[in-house]
């Protein structure tokens, strides 16, 4: 009788072990199906989001290249300061929503908010001041490092940057403009290298970007007009 008094517990005890077992299995499958749910919620919401940002920066986007558009074609200096005044204003507008962004979200890449979107966060830190150029630099690097971000967007920005604080310019993205609204190439760190720098970050031939702009590039003209790119550039370096 003993025996099987101690037989039976063994038995219920075992019962109530894979009773056990199988409650908490149940209650793991249960937290799992609900961790994979709430992914699944997030995801959706993550999607939506991504989507009405990317129609922000849309809107951002026209508003950013609408009077410098204006600008590139209109020769009436009178006419290009006002339109100069209304670009200002609009991109200070735009900075804020753009920084607010960033701040909030870090750099979304292409893959979060499209290519468009994503260039429009750049762009608008491109049409910044050096303080906030200086300030985002890490961010944007970082952001190349992870994939996030093109090699070539971080060159503008460090071209940029190099301009702005009276050196030259390692990839030729930057331009000058003088009174009459002709567009120059800023001084460049090694013109006779300028193209390698350029292939290396996936930037095409500074001949085909300067074409663009009605700049036919020769580096021997670029050295005979060097003097006035110069003067141009300090003229420039006051009004900031």
């Amino acid at each position: 009788m003993q025996w099987s008094l101690k037989y039976c517990t063994v038995i219920i005890l075992f019962c109530y072990a894979c009773s056990s077992l199988g409650s908490r299995q149940n209650t793991k499958q249960l937290a799992n199906d609900a961790f994979h749910a709430d992914n699944r919620v997030t995801a959706n919401e993550e999607i939506s989001r991504n989507k009405k940002i990317a129609q922000q920066l849309d809107t951002i986007y026209l508003m950013d290249q609408k009077y410098r558009l204006l600008m590139m074609r209109e020769t009436n200096i009178a006419k290009r300061n006002v339109l100069n005044i209304k670009m200002e204003s609009a991109d200070s507008s735009n900075r804020i929503k753009v920084t607010e962004l960033i701040t909030r979200y870090g750099w979304l890449s292409a893959g979060d908010i499209g290519e468009r979107a994503e260039a429009t966060i750049w762009m608008v830190l491109q049409h910044a001041h050096l303080e906030m150029h200086q300030k985002y630099y890490p961010i944007i690097k970082n952001a190349v490092a992870h994939g996030k971000a093109r090699d070539w967007q971080l060159a503008y920005l460090e071209d940029r940057i190099a301009i702005e604080t009276g050196k030259p310019q390692k990839y030729g993205t930057q331009l000058l403009q003088d009174i009459d609204g002709r567009y120059y190439l800023a001084p460049l760190y090694a013109p006779d290298s300028v193209n390698i720098y350029r292939y290396e970050v996936g930037l095409g031939s500074l001949t085909d970007y300067l074409a663009g702009f009605g700049i036919a590039w020769n580096l021997d003209s670029y050295k005979q007009e060097l003097p006035k790119i110069r003067q141009l550039e300090r003229g420039n370096s006051k009004k900031r």
